[in-house]
């Protein structure tokens, strides 16, 4: 530098004196129009003034210099020159140096030293940036959280926590973060596509006179998987008339007017149905088939849990978070599955049911949510991301 201090950006300084009046230059820009072809001139100006303004240094030593300031940026809206001005700065030192040849010492050392080209480019002290306000304190903080910097980054919530403890008695802020749990989620659909028209009946708690059982049906998740297949046939006119059970299968009789045929239902372990096959191969089999394809693979039952014990306080304020965002909506957090960095959630809505995966990092922050192509419903589990994105 040539001053006797090392000024940086964020400095303040207080002018002590004005020691001239402005000093204008026009700077006669030369710039070929793409469009035409034609050099056209543009007319840039270069205002200048001398001050005296004094700054501390790092250890409160008063330093009192003469500069000469650029009021261009002084009085601009601007955080710094436009790309014209910096290039007329330039073609002005130039012009006043016809002498000397570019990229020479003695060219680089002329305008090192110009005190046009070296102008002080400063603005008016309305604000101090956050890192130059660390260690001292003020009544009343105004301040602008936009920043450069990633908002769910760790460097800007120390920044924000810096300059929020600046304040000691009123914090005005603005452009806030709008930060929430659910920020940093990404949402991965996985290409899920489930009939939102399917017809999925509802599963009582327990199996009681009140619900329609007419095959004695004693397990409730067997049950469940009875509801939802009555409630698809009947809508079509095709009636239940026999119900087997074996392992890991349910035998099916339907008949719709003369018709009639047999099919079997398989399912695994978790009461999920694998497959559908038919015993009898006929129109109606066929037809059934097809109606009943949307349950294979999707849950059809679900046990509402109410108490979830969570392994670290994170996942308990993500439960939390979540499960009041979408108690408003009807929703219901029905079972939650804790692997190794990923919660798995079952909610439910009446008979609407949707598996949500949520992925975490080694930083405890959830990263991603895709729906698990178990749930029975594309609409509950739109109405969920809804309230992630």
């Amino acid at each position: 530098s040539k001053y006797d201090i090392f000024l940086s950006n964020g400095d303040f300084g207080i002018v002590k004196s004005n020691q001239s009046t402005s000093e204008k230059k026009v700077i006669l820009l030369k710039k070929k129009n793409d469009s035409t072809g034609v050099v056209e001139t543009t007319p840039v100006e270069l205002s200048f003034i001398d001050l005296s303004i004094l700054f501390e240094d790092i250890d409160g030593t008063p330093h009192l210099i003469q500069c000469k300031v650029i009021e261009n940026l002084l009085f601009s809206s601007m955080p710094a020159l436009s790309s014209e001005e910096n290039r007329a700065l330039y073609l002005d030192f130039v012009f006043r140096h016809p002498g000397l040849k570019s990229n020479t010492k003695e060219f680089k050392a002329a305008l090192k030293n110009d005190p046009y080209f070296n102008a002080l480019q400063i603005k008016f002290g309305y604000a101090i940036t956050c890192h130059k306000a660390q260690g001292s304190e003020w009544k009343n903080i105004f301040l602008n959280c936009e920043s450069h910097q990633s908002y769910l980054s760790e460097s800007y919530f120390r920044w924000l926590y810096t300059a929020i403890t600046r304040s000691s008695d009123r914090l005005y802020v603005l452009n806030e973060p709008q930060i929430g749990l659910f920020s940093k989620v990404k949402v991965i659909t996985n290409g899920l596509v489930v009939d939102n028209k399917m017809a999925i009946a509802s599963l009582p708690t327990e199996i009681n006179e009140q619900n329609s059982n007419p095959f004695g049906i004693e397990d409730i998740s067997l049950f469940g998987i009875f509801n939802s297949i009555s409630s698809i046939v009947h809508s079509n006119d095709i009636a239940i008339t026999m119900v087997e059970h074996n392992q890991y299968q349910e035998i099916y009789s339907f008949k719709i007017g003369d018709d009639e045929t047999r099919i079997i239902i398989w399912y695994n372990k978790d009461t999920i149905v694998t497959k559908i096959v038919p015993i009898k191969d006929n129109i109606l089999s066929k037809l059934i088939i097809s109606l009943l394809q949307p349950l294979i693979r999707r849950t059809l039952v679900v046990e509402k849990n109410e108490h979830f014990e969570f392994s670290e306080d994170f996942l308990m304020e993500y439960y939390s978070e979540l499960k009041n965002s979408l108690e408003i909506k009807g929703i219901i957090i029905s079972n939650i599955e804790h692997h190794n960095y990923m919660e798995r959630y079952t909610f439910s809505r009446d008979a609407e049911i949707a598996l949500i995966d949520f992925c975490y990092t080694s930083k405890k922050q959830f990263s991603s949510t895709s729906i698990n192509k178990k749930s029975n419903s594309t609409e509950l589990a739109n109405d969920i991301l809804g309230v992630l994105l």
